[in-house]
């Protein structure tokens, strides 16, 4: 078995090779291009929107504008982040087992997997939800602005306690032949086989995230670190799910 530290070696080798670093060129490229068109999709469609409302002026049609436009937005704004999750962790999956990414594998695997990680974000998102409303509302009704704030607090320490189970599934869901709910239940499983070794590894990233994002206000270095800090953390996750496969045998 390997230690956080030894994984974060292992992920530090494979973060600096030529095959990582190109891969994470394309990946950010694709992402901003994609995060560019969609600003410019939602500029027109909201000016034209916004235009074509003031001239309307009636309340009703003013919200089902509103509603539509929020459920064409989320949807749309989960199948881009499964979209991207998926290449990412594809990709460095490839890297580390390979030694190169194959954008056929890669593709194979968006289709493949896209519906099952979507269910699992919105597992995930209604779990969240679930835990901010069970500590918040009571607590709000009952003591106002306080309530509400406790409440908050509450909630972020309970994300923390939870954030052990939840660290390997996402490689978990997209890289393993489950569908979205059964994914889901097994990456939970999975991680609270190793909660503790999963609860150090946060550490490590969150000792390793700080030391980088205070290197990234270095000027001209600090854009280069921050896009070699997101590579790094992909390929540590990876290395920590395929120790928690290890470790669960």
């Amino acid at each position: 078995m390997n230690s956080p530290i030894i994984l974060l070696q292992r992920a530090f080798s494979t973060s600096i090779t030529k095959q990582s670093l190109i891969f994470g060129v394309i990946y950010y490229i694709m992402a901003f291009a994609v995060i560019a068109g969609l600003v410019a999709v939602a500029a027109l469609i909201g000016f034209g929107g916004f235009l074509a409302l003031a001239a309307i002026n009636i309340t009703m049609l003013n919200l089902i504008a509103i509603l539509v436009a929020i459920i064409i937005t989320i949807p749309t704004i989960i199948a881009i982040q499964a979209f991207f999750d998926i290449l990412i962790t594809e990709g460095y999956y490839q890297i580390i087992h390979d030694g190169r990414h194959d954008s056929e594998k890669i593709k194979k695997a968006v289709f493949d997997r896209i519906i099952p990680y979507i269910i699992f974000m919105i597992i995930l998102g209604l779990i969240y939800i679930f835990i901010f409303g069970f500590f918040t509302i009571p607590l709000f009704l009952l003591f106002q602005e306080t309530g509400l704030i406790a409440g908050v607090i509450l909630t972020i320490i309970v994300g923390m306690l939870i954030a052990p189970i939840m660290l390997v599934a996402q490689p978990f869901v997209i890289l393993e032949n489950y569908s979205g709910i059964e994914a889901t239940i097994k990456a939970m499983q999975l991680g609270m086989k190793n909660y503790l070794f999963n609860g150090a590894c946060m550490v490590v990233i969150l000792i390793v995230s700080i030391i980088l994002t205070i290197a990234s206000l270095i000027p001209v270095l600090g854009l280069l670190i921050s896009f070699y800090m997101g590579i790094l953390i992909a390929i540590y996750i990876i290395e920590i799910y395929q120790e928690n496969k290890a470790r669960a045998r």
